[in-house]
């Protein structure tokens, strides 16, 4: 296993592991493809290995399960879940199960993935749960949005980061993988070396076609042209689409507000962004960038995806407007 870009978090953990205070429960926040589940085993790893101390030997026999997602003691309750999702129900089964005594291991370690994708009901069932652990129960989330979760659970984990890789890693991982050196550097730059997302573009066309369309869409609200973004915002088949072309224009918007600030962009990298922080002010630019992570949020609750794309639209122009006011 091969950490690019993700030393920080690994030195972290180590830091925890060293010290003998390990947290019974590590949240991975960062943005979706930056690298959280990969973290996640290698937590895993750490707390599991049965050789290494303040870094896991990544070749015993304990390691090597965790690799290949087979050890008995390192569960993905999500993959428990009916039809894929979490659920109250499941939930309260996979907490009750919880209770017997791990199978090799001295503990249990529970991997919640996409943990912000639990409703609140999901979310409450699991406070409990992680507020009294037994002693032998550790728990790791990576969560993509941390608006989602409760407060009261996220004031009970440590969470760790993780950002994107440099290009220079980014383009190393996917060369690894067998993309030829000219497209890993291009697609790195594009996504900011965001390795999941690049991987995802190699495999699908669509991602970078949507990509696109989101540049029109935040050029058409940077310009005031409500027709254009209305007609790039119905251009999404289904809420899938809607919600890339959404957590895309959150990054665009992202980025132009932060090279209005003085900064450098982040995360997925817009070709267009340096003309967009030109036509937005500061202001502008974070209020769009706040009303389409908003919308975002909101995406599950319309099962229309046209009075969805048209409500967008709406709310984009009604908060850039009211920011020059």
């Amino acid at each position: 296993m091969k950490l690019y870009g993700k030393q920080n978090a690994a030195e972290k953990l180590s830091l925890f592991m060293s010290s003998g205070r390990m947290p019974h429960a590590i949240m991975f926040t960062g943005d979706e493809g930056a690298g959280k589940r990969t973290m996640a085993d290698y937590a895993a790893m750490l707390m599991l290995c049965t050789r290494g101390q303040s870094t896991p030997c990544m070749t015993c026999n304990e390691c090597g399960r965790i690799e290949a997602h087979i050890h008995p003691d390192v569960v993905y309750p999500l993959q428990k879940m009916t039809g894929g999702k979490y659920n109250v129900d499941d939930m309260v089964r996979f907490i009750t199960s919880c209770n017997t005594l791990p199978n090799d291991s001295p503990f249990r370690v529970a991997i919640f993935e996409n943990a912000d994708t639990m409703n609140l009901s999901c979310q409450n069932a699991l406070l409990k749960f992680i507020e009294e652990p037994l002693r032998f129960n550790r728990f790791v989330f990576t969560v993509s949005d941390k608006g989602r979760i409760l407060e009261t659970i996220f004031s009970r984990v440590a969470e760790i980061k993780i950002a994107p890789a440099e290009i220079k890693e980014c383009t190393a991982a996917l060369t690894e993988r067998g993309i030829a050196p000219d497209e890993a550097e291009k697609l790195s730059r594009t996504f900011g070396g965001n390795i999941g997302k690049c991987l995802t573009a190699h495999e699908n066309e669509g991602a970078l076609t949507l990509l696109k369309i989101s540049e029109k869409i935040a050029l058409a609200a940077a310009n005031n042209r409500e027709y254009d973004c209305m007609a790039g915002l119905c251009k999404a088949k289904n809420r899938e689409e809607l919600g890339v072309i959404l957590k895309n224009l959150t990054d665009i918007f992202g980025n132009a507000a932060a090279v209005r600030a003085g900064g450098r962009p982040y995360g997925c990298f817009s070709s267009e962004t340096e003309e967009i922080s030109r036509l937005l002010s500061l202001k502008k630019a974070s209020v769009l960038y706040d009303t389409a992570l908003g919308m975002l949020r909101e995406i599950d609750f319309n099962p229309n995806v046209q009075l969805a794309a048209a409500a967008c639209c709406a709310k984009m122009f009604d908060a850039a407007e009211n920011a020059e006011k």
